[in-house]
Order: C-alpha cells, then sequence, then structure tokens
C-alpha cells in the first residue's frame, strides 16, 4: 500500500553561483526503501525546468516523516516549502 511521506531534503543548484535550496516535498511511496529513487525523481523535475548549462543535485536527505494530511494522489509530488538558504547555514 501506497503511504505519503513528508522528505526534507537539500538541494544544490549549479547556476552561475552556487546555490542550495531547502525543499519540504510531499512523496507517495510504496515503502521507506523506495526514497532515494523517488528524490532522484523530483530532482530530475526540477532539472528539467533548468537551461542547459545549470544543473541541480541531491546534496542531502535531512529527513523524513509519514505524513498525515490528505492530498490529490494523481500528483506525483507536492511541494510544501521551498527556500534558498547558503551553504553555512546547513547543519551537518
Amino acid at each position: 500500500m501506497k503511504q505519503i511521506y513528508s522528505v526534507k531534503m537539500i538541494l544544490e543548484y549549479k547556476t552561475d553561483v552556487s546555490m542550495f535550496e531547502e525543499n519540504i516535498v510531499l512523496l507517495e511511496m510504496e515503502s521507506i526503501d523506495d526514497l532515494k529513487d523517488k528524490c532522484m525523481q523530483y530532482v530530475d523535475l526540477i532539472q528539467d525546468d533548468l537551461n542547459d548549462h545549470e544543473f541541480v543535485r541531491l546534496y542531502k536527505i535531512v529527513n523524513w516523516n509519514l505524513a498525515n494530511q490528505k492530498f490529490d494522489s494523481s500528483m506525483d509530488f507536492k511541494e510544501v516549502y521551498s527556500e534558498f538558504i547558503l551553504e553555512d547555514e546547513i547543519s551537518y
């Protein structure tokens, strides 16, 4: 049975200036074992929207939880929160 997970991840963008972005995204998965693959699908969608000389990569999966809110299951991903951050704001 698919369940909805809330995933907090850090993405690194390579543009004219390297940037980091913190994202919280709802993902629908069969199990938590699919987490990295599902996050990479999300990153691929973002990459498709970038220019040819830019790219994005998954820097770090910070944490994940089972989500308790409902959303339209026809959506593969739902971004809840996204904010550009500085590299020194990333907690290791």
